[in-house]
């Protein structure tokens, strides 16, 4: 770790993914051309989920009903990688292969991943995901099981900005 000028200056241990994420991007020619890997508690958190850890839809679906934002700027959804070893060439493949069908990759227990065309679309992915997840955390922390943002509301939300 480190920066420029720095003498211990080393790639970041997830340098395969983001090199093999933005190769796979560039191959389907999207203009994306920066990933960001981010720690967000609340999504790590939801990672920890028994009924949510392994069920993309049911994972989408929740951070989705939290807050319209998270429908409309998260339009594919967000992809769960199972949890293996940080650095490695399955981590690298699951993560490139989430990231060709949805917005947002959970690294289960770890962290997440997304691509925009510059840094700051990568992060408002992120950013916006956890918050559906953070809202969605905090309810169950209150004491009550959310009602969120209903289907037929989310199928308005879709067709209105054609998600």
């Amino acid at each position: 770790m480190g920066g420029r000028g720095v003498d211990n200056y080393a790639p970041t241990s997830e340098f395969i993914s983001h090199v093999e994420i933005i190769m796979a991007k560039q191959k389907m020619g999207s203009l994306d051309r920066c990933v960001i890997h981010t720690h967000p508690i609340e999504l790590i958190m939801l990672s920890h989920h028994p009924e949510y850890a392994h069920d993309e839809m049911m994972y989408t679906q929740m951070c989705w009903q939290m807050i319209p934002e998270v429908r409309a700027f998260v339009p594919r959804g967000i992809g769960i990688v199972p949890y293996c070893m940080p650095g490695s060439q399955k981590l690298a493949k699951g993560t490139t292969e989430k990231l060709m069908q949805y917005d947002v990759a959970i690294w289960e227990k770890h962290g997440a991943v997304a691509t925009g065309k510059d840094a700051l679309e990568a992060f408002d992915y992120i950013d916006v995901a956890n918050k559906g997840a953070k809202l969605f955390l905090g309810c169950l922390a209150s004491g009550f099981i959310p009602e969120g943002v209903s289907g037929a509301d989310l199928l308005d939300l879709k067709q209105t900005f054609n998600l």
